[in-house]
């Protein structure tokens, strides 16, 4: 065995530190994705509570629900702004009710979707949607 060579023991333990770095990398990023998913589903959810009481506040004001949102309002534009990487889109208007679907492009893993309803069961997008009001990831 030349001096220059460590001994194998050495070289065990070196293999062994360096697998337990690796599998504790694996872990932390997994953990960071799962995190990173958690917080976009909540902010899609946030964001449909949000826009479900601004619905409310426009049906108390005009009688009915607002057929659309953008940057102003008007007679039939609820004045809705998302926050940004999420997508939402008014997906139903029927008379006395409205549904919303929101997505983000942060979501990795399912569910990737959140839903909303008011009013007839008509108005529900997906049938995860059971109960007006209540907001639903599928």
């Amino acid at each position: 065995m030349s001096p220059a060579s460590p001994p194998w023991r050495f070289r065990l333990i070196a293999l062994t530190v360096l697998s337990l770095v690796v599998v504790v990398a694996v872990l932390v990023r997994a953990a960071a994705a799962r995190m990173r998913d958690t917080t976009a589903r909540a902010q899609l959810l946030g964001e449909l509570g949000r826009l479900d009481d601004q619905q409310a506040a426009w049906d108390a004001r005009h009688g009915t629900f607002a057929r659309q949102f953008g940057a102003t309002e008007n007679d039939t534009t609820l004045a809705f702004t998302p926050t940004p990487g999420v997508e939402l889109r008014f997906e139903a208007s029927v008379p006395g009710g409205w549904s919303a679907i929101a997505t983000s492009d942060r979501l990795l893993a399912a569910p990737r979707q959140c839903g909303i309803y008011r009013g007839p069961p008509a108005a529900a997008p997906h049938r995860a949607l059971s109960a007006p009001g209540a907001v639903v990831c599928w």
